[in-house]
């Protein structure tokens, strides 16, 4: 027996923290809360939450085992910042948290283009990836959501209650069908479930108003998703790398090949280009 006791259990599975990446030994939990949320400046266009609502969310994320928070002093006119800081004043919890930077960017199922050459890179530095839209702005819904908020009279649940593409749409139903196989009606936890899935080090960014809204996807944690899932996912719109990956090829140590179902056009091996500059090279000599 041992000579100290085992750790508790986390609250939740946003309380395993992980190492933010190679050349960062900070732990964090997997899902960072966006602030942009937080403030009532913005209202017009994306919601509001007061300072009663913000502390209740921050709590929840809190207790939960979150300690990673997504923080900008232009979200919602410096309003977040403010309430943030007077959250941490009244729970004197600020000697917990440090600021720190990681590599942001947009990415989710529908916007793959962050695999070109974002993935790669912050493989090749040991950086870690905070991807933001993970969750399409609000616009992956189903058509029962959809028509649920219709009859209650409210628009899609998007910044500036957008109507979905037609893109967004096949990709819905596709979350859809991959969120049954999961014993879930969840698809903002797939969407979650497959960036998660797609590399390492990725901690995404999720934003929300309400407490269900982050308890629902905290319960992306659990899920692992198979290949073929990925599959069709990303059989809805597939990507194309474009100039200089579908010339060069990938070098799969240091990007998302090995989870990238669609095959790359037009590429070529490094064997073809040596043996290019081969005959390049005895074209000069003749």
């Amino acid at each position: 027996m041992s000579q100290w006791p085992v750790a508790p259990e986390p609250p939740t599975e946003l309380g395993r923290y992980r190492v933010l990446s190679s050349t960062a030994g900070i732990r964090v939990s997997p899902l960072q809360l966006g602030a942009m949320s937080i403030g009532e400046a913005w209202s017009s266009f994306m919601g509001s939450m007061d300072k009663e609502a913000s502390f209740k969310l921050l709590d929840t994320y809190f207790e939960a085992g979150g300690n990673f928070i997504d923080a900008a002093n232009n979200y919602q006119n410096e309003q977040s910042d403010t309430l943030i800081g007077e959250w941490m004043a009244a729970r004197k919890n600020g000697d917990q948290i440090t600021p720190f930077s990681v590599y942001q960017g947009r990415w989710n199922v529908l916007l793959r283009y962050f695999e070109r050459d974002i993935i790669p890179m912050a493989r090749h530095f040991g950086m870690a990836l905070a991807p933001w839209d993970v969750l399409g702005g609000g616009k992956f819904q189903t058509k029962k959501q959809i028509e649920e908020r219709k009859s209650e009279g409210k628009g899609l649940r998007s910044m500036f209650g957008l109507e979905q593409s037609e893109d967004e749409s096949k990709m819905s139903a596709a979350l859809e069908k991959v969120a049954a196989g999961q014993g879930t009606e969840s698809i903002t936890a797939i969407t979650l479930a497959y960036v998660m899935a797609k590399a390492p080090n990725v901690f995404s960014l999720v934003g929300a108003r309400k407490i269900e809204h982050l308890q629902d996807n905290i319960s992306a944690l659990k899920m692992k998703m198979t290949k073929e899932q990925i599959e069709s996912l990303e059989s809805v719109r597939p990507v194309h790398h474009g100039f200089l990956n579908d010339f060069l090829g990938e070098d799969p140590k240091l990007s998302a090949a090995p989870f990238i179902a669609v095959p790359q056009r037009d590429t070529h091996s490094q064997k073809d280009i040596q043996l290019t500059l081969l005959v390049a090279k005895i074209s000069e000599l003749t």
